[in-house]
């Protein structure tokens, strides 16, 4: 067998996790990086090696599964709760993963005043805020969000977004709404944002065509 796809079976504070070598070395220099190697370097066979690579690590298990979407290099959405933030923090400074600490700054960036979103920010559209924005636009008299509106009807006019205050003649065609997205891939990525982050513009694949999304329906997706 492989030394990547091995399977390590993982005792974190009395809950069960298991991996393989591959996804806990995708960290260099961690905590793992370094139980692995001395593991390999005290046992006296190959075989030795396969048949104990079980651990207890005394630690609160409560996020390791985020730890382990982090090394697999899988998205996963940081949750809103301070304390939450904070104990995952201490948890990536204990395993040393400083790549997800730096994920831990960026999250900490868009907090502070400057956000929500920025271009290069990676997407997920929410259907169900989405359908929830569409019910209070029914019912309301004033402006709407374009994000709702079939863009490429406006061709010509000048329509103003009731979110952002973007004028729809500073579109260029490709522009479509993100009602026009539905049973498609829901992960885009940042390209333009308005009015401090209140709508955005967004790409999704390798399509050319620009989403402009009301950014209250979107999730920040945190990934490598």
């Amino acid at each position: 067998m492989a030394e990547g796809s091995q399977i390590v079976s993982l005792n974190i504070g009395g809950r069960h996790f298991t991996t393989d070598v591959a996804t806990l070395k995708r960290a260099h220099d961690s905590f793992f990086m370094i139980l692995l190697d001395k593991r390999w370097r005290h046992s006296p066979t190959e075989e030795h090696v396969m048949e104990n690579l079980h651990f207890f690590i005394d630690r609160d298990p409560h996020h390791f599964g985020l730890i382990l979407d982090h090394l697999r290099r899988v998205p996963f959405n940081l949750p809103t709760c301070s304390r939450a933030i904070g104990d995952i923090r201490r948890e990536a400074e204990f395993y040393c993963l400083d790549d997800l600490l730096r994920v831990m700054r960026r999250h900490d960036f868009h907090d502070f005043g400057r956000g929500p979103m920025f271009p290069g920010d990676r997407i997920r559209i929410d259907w169900r805020k989405v359908e929830e924005l569409e019910a209070i636009e029914a019912d309301s008299e004033g402006a709407g969000h374009l994000g709702l509106t079939r863009l490429d009807y406006l061709h010509g006019r000048e329509v103003y977004c009731g979110e952002c205050g973007c004028n729809s003649k500073s579109f260029d065609g490709r522009q479509r709404a993100v009602t026009e997205r539905r049973n498609n891939d829901d992960l885009g990525n940042v390209i333009k944002v308005y009015n401090n982050g209140k709508c955005c513009d967004a790409t999704f694949g390798s399509s050319k065509l620009i989403y402009h999304l009301p950014a209250s329906t979107l999730d920040l997706i945190y990934e490598h």
